[in-house]
């Protein structure tokens, strides 16, 4: 079980946490009803084409790069990185296509710096090719800590745009 389960997606996984995490203080605070369904969520069309292919699919969970089963020794020629749970699910080719890929960010509030941690822990514009830009004209406030998780006291005054790149 544990060859199938080793890759991951940070984006999935910050979408059921928040779930949870609403379910969670719902049913604890008796504020509002917490889930009484169940919740399916299904993410088929974010895989490649040539990933649901049995061989590629058999191929990729027999060399789980996060999984060390007893007996097996790990390739050396692996390249380690902090993307492999992506890259296991989506293939090497196109972890780099994200890493070198080239994009524009406009505003770094609330919702700016939800994609710029995103966009961080997928490895977006991380490759030798890539690139992000960020721009904001708006100044950090206090009112903004408690919501931009980016952003501290120390920063009061500064562009959102600099402080966040």
């Amino acid at each position: 079980l544990a060859r199938v389960a080793c890759g991951n997606l940070s984006p999935m996984c910050a979408a059921i946490g928040g779930v949870v995490a609403q379910g969670v203080l719902k049913g604890a605070t008796h504020k509002y009803s917490p889930f009484e369904q169940f919740f399916y969520l299904e993410a088929i069309d974010a895989l490649p084409d040539d990933v649901l292919r049995p061989s590629v699919v058999f191929a990729e969970t027999m060399q789980c790069p996060l999984v060390q089963v007893e007996g097996e020794t790990s390739s050396p020629a692996r390249d380690a990185n902090r993307y492999e749970g992506q890259q296991v699910v989506f293939g090497k080719e196109l972890q780099d296509t994200i890493c070198n890929l080239r994009y524009f960010l406009v505003g770094a509030g609330a919702l700016g710096c939800e994609l710029l941690k995103m966009f961080a822990i997928m490895g977006v514009a991380t490759g030798p090719e890539g690139r992000l830009t960020v721009t904001d004209l708006d100044t950090i406030e206090t009112s903004n800590l408690s919501r931009q998780f980016l952003f501290r006291p120390h920063h009061v005054k500064m562009f959102q745009s600099v402080v966040a790149v």
